[in-house]
């Protein structure tokens, strides 16, 4: 049988990673907020409507993005939970806990 191992410190990383991703696309995404409200503040015509649109199509999946990352850093969370629950269970049921 092959033998399977798992680095708790690895997944730990991999949330914080997670966490600092999504707070940075966060933080992107409201800088270019700003600029792109203060653009269409000033522009008019077809080509501000067809950009307006755009953008909106682009924040809404930039929103997209961060609830999939989030959701792959709970997943990531609940495996380790998990990890250690059984690592926990197994040290007892050989007694060494």
């Amino acid at each position: 049988m092959g033998e399977f191992a798992v680095e708790l410190t690895d997944i730990e990383n991999l949330v914080v990673r997670l966490r600092d991703m999504i707070d940075a696309v966060d933080r992107i995404v409201s800088e270019l907020d700003s600029v792109a409200s203060a653009v269409l503040s000033q522009w008019t015509g077809s080509a501000a409507d067809a950009y307006a649109a755009a953008h909106a199509d682009w924040l809404t999946s930039a929103h997209d993005l961060t609830v999939e990352i989030t959701n792959v850093r709970i997943r990531a969370q609940q495996a380790q939970s998990s990890y250690v629950d059984s690592i926990s269970t197994n040290l007892k049921m050989l007694g060494r806990i």
